[in-house]
């Protein structure tokens, strides 16, 4: 059973993390709103939930405990009370009191003490999760922030230098993070993320087994690299592969991919505007869509392409729906606190 230690009190003072500094994005972020693509909401949640899940299971919180999404770090903030933080991510330095100290591990902070985090040498997201969770509002059953409709709930202000984050009574607990099974773990979570290029294992759909068999090896022959307009509703991709079919000058394609009415798009979707310029929808998607679909990226590899930047590259393999699943059952119970109650996975369209 956890204890949770109500943080020591000071007179004026809230339980806060207040923000000094923001030069990318951070964003408050939990598992999602994976039932509300229905109502024309995105589902939205954490980018990496390797990260993530990984920063909240080692201070022992809910699986779907808010934290923060720093992208592309630049970050300073302040402790304005004692409390228990984890931090992981991308490869950067992280500084407390402007001490360097590791990335994957727990962090105690007294009142008054200063957290950096660097740009990522490698990566894109880091995770500052807080002992009990930040205590964001609710909206839609979730706390996390989605950036295309930040105007539509106060959860969904940016975050910016000046900005307060709110922090339960119970953000202090000087044991947490310290059994040896944790300890031992951390080595081993580094190891989720590839060097070179992410091979991005997919289920097919029905499209896919349409096509000719010389068009579909050409299109796993291929290698794609990541757009500079890749953000969190879609990663861009584009590649120079010569066997691939693409437009000619005329503007008629070489092959005609068909199209219908817009319908109910997924995460990890993988649309085809051509052959040459795939889409794979990522957490803030759009709800529908209109682009022929081939097939889904499964969701751990999702994971890893969320630490991708634009210029690196991936590659496509197919995989059976069976082996998706198991994969991720198999990510999930190993990332699962046992009293987490609360985890509700990034499910397609809800």
């Amino acid at each position: 059973m956890q204890t949770f230690i109500p943080v020591p009190g000071e007179t004026g003072r809230q339980n806060t993390l207040t923000i000094l500094k923001s030069g990318g994005l951070c964003s408050i972020q939990d598992l999602g709103r994976p039932g509300s693509q229905h109502l024309g909401f995105s589902g939205g949640g954490a980018a990496d939930e390797h990260a993530y899940l990984t920063a909240n299971q080692l201070l022992g919180n809910e699986a779907n405990a808010a934290a923060l999404e720093i992208t592309l770090g630049q970050l300073v903030l302040r402790a304005e009370c004692h409390c228990t933080l984890a931090v992981t991510g991308a490869d950067c330095r992280i500084y407390l009191n402007e001490q360097p100290v590791s990335n994957w591990q727990v962090l105690q902070l007294a009142a008054g003490d200063t957290l950096a985090f660097s740009l990522p040498t490698s990566g894109l997201h880091n995770y500052l999760a807080v002992y009990g969770g930040i205590d964001a509002p609710l909206w839609l059953g979730s706390r996390a922030q989605t950036l295309n409709e930040r105007n539509l709930a106060a959860a969904q202000k940016e975050i910016s230098a000046g900005c307060d984050i709110p922090l339960t009574p119970f953000c202090f607990n000087p044991g947490a993070g310290q059994a040896p099974k944790q300890q031992q773990r951390k080595k081993a979570y580094a190891n989720f993320y590839p060097d070179g290029v992410l091979t991005a294992r997919f289920i097919p759909h029905k499209l896919w087994f349409s096509l000719d068999s010389k068009l579909q090896q050409r299109f796993l022959d291929a290698e794609y690299t990541i757009d500079r307009d890749s953000n969190r509703m879609g990663y861009r991709l584009t590649s120079k592969h010569a066997a691939l079919p693409q437009e000619n000058p005329g503007g008629s394609p070489d092959i005609t991919l068909p199209t219908g009415l817009s319908r109910a798009v997924a995460f990890g979707s993988i649309q085809l505007p051509d052959f040459r310029r795939p889409i794979v929808l990522m957490k803030e998607r759009q709800t529908i869509g209109g682009y022929p679909v081939i097939g889904a990226v499964m969701q751990t590899d999702l994971f890893r392409l969320s630490q991708k930047r634009p210029g690196e590259s991936l590659r496509f393999i197919p995989v059976s729906l069976e082996q998706a699943r198991q994969q991720l059952a198999e990510f999930y119970r190993q990332r699962l606190n046992s009293d987490s109650s609360q985890f509700r996975p990034a499910h397609a369209p809800g």
